[in-house]
């Protein structure tokens, strides 16, 4: 179990580091566009 959650602890915090630097890496002229799926679901993608 112990394995289990360190497992999950460096995924989020992985996630977490390439969410931060990927508009970093983008091209200048790229965005992000977003849109609500559901009340609490947003969905995000990259466009040029």
């Amino acid at each position: 179990m112990k394995k289990a959650k360190s497992l999950l602890l460096v995924t989020l915090v992985t996630g977490a580091t390439f969410a931060a630097l990927a508009p970093g890496m983008a091209q200048a002229h790229a965005h992000q566009v977003c849109h609500r799926d559901h009340p609490h679901h947003r969905v995000c993608h990259w466009v040029r």
